[in-house]
């Protein structure tokens, strides 16, 4: 598990890169859920916007996805009576740095924060 100020760097650098003109994605399997509970791309980007660090469940592991390298932050928050599980990246596409949201959806299990107060 990482202290808490590498936290904090990693969520510093997701939210100037995410704020920056074409530097957000949100990807499109998460929409249906965004839906359901009345949230539009913008909202969930707000919601990105907003985690800190006790907000963290997990991270950085390696990206389970064989064509991306790096490494992935899982945060869990509650909307709306639902923990919702939040997994991150910062990515570079060409030469330019895409703050990514990979998985926005309800938890499928209990998340564990352990940098809550």
């Amino acid at each position: 598990m990482p202290d808490r100020a590498q936290i904090e760097r990693f969520l510093a650098n997701l939210k100037s890169t995410a704020r920056e003109g074409g530097g957000w994605y949100l990807a499109k399997r998460n929409w249906g859920f965004l839906a359901g509970l009345g949230l539009t791309e913008t909202l969930a980007k707000e919601v990105v916007l907003g985690l800190c660090v006790s907000d963290c469940c997990e991270g950085p592991v390696g990206d389970d996805n064989p064509r991306e390298r790096g490494n992935v932050y899982v945060f869990g928050k509650e909307i709306d009576g639902t923990e919702v599980y939040v997994k991150l990246k910062i990515a570079h596409i060409g030469s330019r740095r895409v703050a990514k949201c990979l998985s926005f959806h309800p938890a499928e299990r209990r998340l564990h924060y352990p940098f809550a107060e």
